[in-house]
């Protein structure tokens, strides 16, 4: 990554990623993965007091921005549920 100019994850997230892809011999999942842990990374605090947040946050099953977007839809959803039962 260093030769693509990558030093750091801001760099990996603003990187073209088709650029990456025919320039590196990484595969298509994995610098996917990457980028997508990035992200979160990039926009999740690390620390909450004596614990990282990022293990708090994979204490749940969520490693990447992906993950904690699906986490939140689906705790949302069971919200709207929860609500549109106690107005009944």
């Amino acid at each position: 990554m260093l030769e693509e100019g990558i030093e750091d994850l801001h760099g990996l997230v603003t990187a073209n990623l088709v650029d990456l892809l025919l320039h590196t011999r990484v595969p298509i999942d994995r610098l996917v993965d990457w980028l997508d842990q990035a992200v979160l990374y990039l926009h999740v605090p690390a620390e909450s007091g004596q614990r990282s947040r990022w293990a708090e946050l994979r204490g749940f099953g969520i490693r990447t921005a992906t993950d904690l977007g699906r986490a939140w839809t689906a705790a949302d959803q069971d919200a709207a549920v929860v609500r549109a039962q106690l107005a009944r």
